[in-house]
């Protein structure tokens, strides 16, 4: 694997020069390529978002938060006001990928094992892609399946054995897994459960997978046997995930169409066009680390396009926001580079804007603790907006 930098760099606050936490990327990299191989190489993957958060990643990166076991644990530690409690806390304030829904239910989840089976403790990463009603949610664990079968039996769900998967299918059939129905809501259950659907669930080795889509689990159910390609057989794919493992601990990250950048107009000098867009959140003993991928068939649209970037990051004003884009990173202390990634594996090149700032602080603001990830925030949020202009093709 061979790493040419074009140092294009920008100082906006600070110089950082700190020791990074010791992580060999081909120990950590198979860890998100693991995560896409269980997701087909569909339409539904590539016309959208891929959002991925490591949970463990998340509590680890944060200095002396809470590693519950079990609901249970998390919540007792929250009751006895626990030290280790408001560090946890403002860790996961920082996830911005993932099922995000999972999150919001969180204190609500002491039933989880009774309707679901499962703890959300038990969920290690986690994966959701597509749109609604089709969105898609990869779990992955060390899941007791006859614990998940017996809960989703107990609400009258059937059981479809193929080999060493399991397909749940409620009442009414997988096929009806959208149909909406009030006398089934349950705001805890975070599969459709605030809909009253009953989605179908596929229990696979070492992950779940749920849709209120059956024909989206079919696809999944295709992959593990062998029948379709994963997005970890996609080169593009593989050396954007080979970017966003490379340093540090990584937490979670967006994997986004062009497409969804939406905007148009005079954003400076033109780059070389893409489709795969990469967002990656890193923690190293010190930094966030933030890799903003441009992924490129050749080396050489790479190299335009990184040529191209530091002048339409230092002239580009947020819509949003109303001021410029430095001003909005000077703001949050954060340094910029820009760099080129040729991945030799993969044959594909990553334009690269790798963006550097100060770990979340670990004292209190206006009595709370400020959250970690925000600059991998920032520009989730500013992604949703279409606010990321100096990035458009």
């Amino acid at each position: 694997m061979r790493l040419s930098r074009l140092w294009l760099i920008v100082l906006i606050l600070l110089t950082f020069a700190s020791p990074i936490w010791a992580q060999d990327s081909a120990s950590d990299t198979p860890a998100l390529l693991d995560m896409l191989a269980l997701v087909p190489d569909s339409p539904s993957a590539r016309e959208y978002l891929v959002s991925y958060v490591n949970y463990r990643a998340v509590e680890a990166a944060r200095p002396g938060a809470l590693q519950a076991d079990t609901w249970a644990d998390w919540e007792a530690a929250r009751q006895a006001d626990d030290a280790a409690f408001d560090p946890w806390m403002a860790a996961f304030q920082g996830i911005s990928s993932g099922p995000i829904e999972m999150l919001q239910l969180l204190f609500v989840a002491d039933n989880w094992p009774q309707v679901i089976g499962f703890d959300f403790f038990e969920i290690d990463q986690a994966l959701e892609y597509g749109q609604p009603p089709s969105m898609v949610q990869v779990l992955q664990g060390d899941f007791n399946a006859e614990a998940i079968v017996s809960a989703y039996e107990a609400r009258e769900f059937s059981v479809e054995a193929r080999g060493d998967l399991t397909l749940l299918c409620g009442g009414d059939g997988c096929d009806n897994g959208m149909a909406l129905n009030m006398d089934r809501l349950d705001q805890t259950n975070p599969f459709g459960g605030r809909f009253g659907r009953q989605e179908p669930l596929l229990i696979a080795p070492g992950h779940l997978v749920d849709s209120a889509d059956i024909a989206q689990v079919d696809q999944h159910i295709a992959l593990l046997e062998g029948e379709a390609a994963s997005l970890a057989d996609d080169a593009q794919f593989q050396a954007a995930a080979r970017v966003a493992a490379r340093e540090g601990l990584l937490i979670q990250v967006q994997f986004a169409n062009a497409a969804l950048l939406g905007i148009e107009g005079d954003n400076g000098a033109s780059i070389p066009a893409y489709d795969l867009l990469v967002l990656a959140d890193a923690a190293t003993e010190s930094e966030q680390v933030v890799s903003v991928g441009l992924v490129y068939a050749s080396a050489a649209d790479a190299q335009a396009a990184a040529e191209a970037l530091p002048a339409r990051i230092e002239s580009y004003q947020s819509i949003v926001r109303d001021q410029p884009f430095l001003d909005i990173l000077a703001e949050r202390n954060a340094a910029y580079t820009v760099e080129v990634f040729e991945d030799e594996t993969s044959g594909a090149a990553v334009a690269v804007v790798v963006l550097r700032g100060p770990l979340a602080g670990a004292e209190a603001v206006d009595g709370r603790l400020p959250s970690s990830s925000q600059i991998f925030r920032l520009l989730v949020q500013m992604l949703y907006q279409r606010d990321l202009g100096w990035m458009v093709p």
